[in-house]
């Protein structure tokens, strides 16, 4: 309450008038002063604030390039399912490399022979001037066979066609070596003669590039297979720093977004020019 004693009563009043509004402008201004000084600190905090929003953003953007992460919970159902998709092809692929190595094991037996020579068989085969040693032999077996049941084994003419057999036998054999390179390998003509035998030798050639082709599927799921697997092992690390990463970031952002409010509020605060007092009643006489 104020109060004015004067022998005139309306300069009493005046008196109080005047100290009301005096404590009530002073009121204003100070409290001006006040607000603007708040929102001067204010502004000065809203750009390191909203750079730390940013820079914390980009961390957690970063960090999930980085990790080629989408959301974690997702990463974990996709890994898993690639890991079970992998464990099945791989399954699936030794059984089927069980089956070709049996049927490679029984066609080899058959034949007498591994699957490097029926690769050199299956070329051989296929070459003209092979070919042509082959009917030069295979005519040369057949005159033998006839003479043999005419003259004994002495006779010129068995001899002279022992000679031409051996002859052409000394040529397949040079001919083998020049067409099989470097591998070290040895054959009787007879081992190429026969439709059975050439088909035995196709098939066993076959049945060597399924199981080098089933067995580097198998290398190469086993390979992928693995990195799923250390990847899964890595998500719960990776979750913990992602966690970390966000709560960083989503208090970076509550901070800026409570600085930028109380801004607000002093802006309109200094708008409204407002103290900290107000008047009940003027002086009354």
């Amino acid at each position: 309450n104020v109060s004015f004693k004067d022998q005139n009563p309306q300069q009493a009043a005046d008196g109080v008038n005047a100290i009301i509004y005096a404590y009530l402008q002073s009121g204003i201004q100070s409290n001006q002063e006040e607000v603007n000084s708040t929102s001067q600190f204010i502004s000065s905090q809203l750009p390191q604030a909203k750079n730390l929003v940013q820079a914390t953003e980009n961390r957690l953007r970063d960090f999930k390039q980085t990790h080629q992460i989408l959301t974690l919970k997702d990463e974990v159902i996709s890994a898993q399912v690639r890991i079970n998709d992998g464990q099945k092809k791989i399954a699936e692929n030794e059984a089927q490399l069980a089956n070709t190595s049996a049927q490679e094991s029984v066609v080899a037996s058959k034949l007498g022979i591994n699957s490097v020579d029926a690769v050199v068989i299956s070329t051989l085969s296929q070459s003209p001037e092979i070919q042509d040693l082959l009917t030069k032999i295979q005519q040369v077996q057949s005159q033998l066979v006839l003479a043999r049941n005419n003259f004994t084994e002495d006779h010129p003419t068995i001899v002279s066609l022992e000679g031409n057999l051996s002859d052409l036998k000394g040529l397949f054999a040079q001919k083998v070596t020049k067409i099989s390179g470097s591998i070290p390998i040895s054959f009787d003509p007879d081992s190429l003669i026969g439709k059975l035998r050439q088909d035995l030798t196709a098939e066993l050639v076959r049945l060597e590039s399924t199981r080098k082709g089933l067995q580097q599927e198998i290398g190469k799921a086993t390979t992928e297979l693995r990195s799923y697997q250390e990847k899964v092992a890595t998500l719960p690390k990776l979750e913990q720093q992602q966690n970390e990463l966000e709560r960083q970031f989503n208090a970076a952002q509550i901070s800026y977004n409570d600085l930028l409010k109380k801004f607000q509020e002093t802006q309109v605060a200094s708008n409204q020019g407002q103290g900290n007092a107000r008047i009940i009643s003027e002086a009354m006489i």
